[in-house]
């Protein structure tokens, strides 16, 4: 439920972006533009499309990706394999997947890309079907040449930075909680 409230309310804040940007905005997600599917089904794709007829390009990025090709990690062999094709610090995309005609998810094409040449990593990038993808990963790739971690999207960096929770705090909010539930008579062993 907490995963599902944190989605839900992350969606709003994409929303609120769409809706404040400027014509030709670029709005950046950190994950992917699939849902938990407890959001209510026309949401994303309802803001995909108020995007789209305002000019403006949602992205997702997501930087620990599930896809695999042979049981293997797919971003991995596809690194090694552009840097044996293109050379060492090349960038690159290359489409690896889209969402299902008639699902219930926005009608998505996912693609990967090495946005950067200083870049360690190459990542999975989920952009609208209809979106011209060398024009959108053009200017992602323009905020994506941060020295701290080139080729990942400077905004992200900043976002996943004001998000994280310091170790301390999660350590001593656990803390506060065990403490509660003691007060409350709940037994050391169903904590």
């Amino acid at each position: 439920d907490v995963n599902y409230l944190r989605d839900r309310a992350e969606w709003e804040t994409v929303g609120t972006a769409v809706d404040r940007a400027a014509p030709g905005a670029l709005v950046l997600v950190d994950g992917d533009l699939v849902p938990d599917w407890r959001v209510p089904e026309d949401a994303v794709p309802g803001l995909i499309e108020r995007a789209r007829a305002r000019g403006i390009v949602v992205a997702a990025v997501t930087k620990h990706s599930s896809l695999s090709r042979g049981g293997a990690p797919l971003v991995g062999q596809l690194e090694q394999e552009a840097a044996d094709s293109f050379g060492s610090r090349s960038r690159w995309w290359v489409p690896v997947g889209r969402t299902r005609e008639g699902s219930r998810w926005p009608d998505i094409r996912v693609v990967v890309a090495r946005l950067d040449p200083d870049a360690r990593y190459a990542f999975r990038v989920d952009l609208p079907a209809g979106v011209d993808p060398e024009a959108a990963l053009g200017a992602l790739a323009a905020v994506s040449d941060d020295a701290a971690f080139p080729g990942y999207p400077y905004p992200l960096s900043v976002a996943d930075r004001l998000a994280a929770c310091p170790g301390w705090l999660r350590a001593e909010t656990w803390l506060a909680l065990d403490e509660a539930l003691e007060a409350a008579g709940v037994a050391a062993e169903t904590r």
